[in-house]
C-alpha cells in the first residue's frame, strides 16, 4: 500500500506567495523549524505560526472562518473550511487522493475549491505558477 504523500516544498510555496499583500498564517500541523525557515525565506518575510491550533479545533475553526484566503493541500482544515461555506485553494499532488481524481477539473465534493494540480510527481512548478497568477488576478499580489 502506498502512503498518501501531500507535501509542497515550503520554499517553493513561499516563493509562489511572495509579494502577497496580506498577513500570512501558517496552519501546518507540526511544522519542522527548517520548513518554517524555508517558507519565510521564499515568502521574503516571517509568517504567523498558528500550527498549535490543531490541538484546539474550535479555535482553528474560528480562525478559518475569518481568513480571507486559505491555501493548502487537502487536509482537515480544508474540510472545516468547506463546512463554513468558505473557499480554499487546494494544492493537489500527483497522484491525487480519491477526492481529487477523475475526468473533472474540480472535485464533486468541493466544487467551489480551485485546484492547483501537480503535473508530475515531484514537480510543483506549473501548479504554483497558476496559483501565483490567480492570486495576482484577484489583486492579492
Amino acid at each position: 500500500m502506498n502512503a498518501l504523500h501531500k507535501v509542497v516544498p515550503p520554499l517553493l510555496l513561499g516563493q509562489a506567495l511572495r509579494g502577497i499583500e496580506a498577513e500570512v498564517y501558517c496552519l501546518q500541523r507540526n511544522p519542522r523549524p527548517e520548513d518554517m525557515r524555508d517558507f519565510a525565506t521564499g515568502l521574503g518575510r516571517p509568517c504567523h505560526d498558528f500550527s498549535d491550533l490543531h490541538d484546539d479545533l474550535d479555535h482553528m475553526l474560528a480562525l478559518l472562518d475569518i481568513l480571507d484566503e486559505y491555501i493548502a493541500v487537502s487536509n482537515t482544515c480544508t474540510h472545516m473550511r468547506a463546512g463554513l461555506g468558505k473557499v480554499c485553494r487546494v494544492l493537489i499532488p500527483a497522484p491525487a487522493e480519491w477526492r481529487w481524481v477523475g475526468p473533472w477539473e474540480r472535485s464533486p465534493w468541493f466544487p467551489d475549491f480551485p485546484p492547483y494540480r501537480q503535473q508530475s510527481n515531484g514537480d510543483w512548478g506549473a501548479a504554483l505558477g497558476m496559483l501565483h497568477a490567480d492570486l495576482t488576478t484577484a489583486g492579492w499580489i
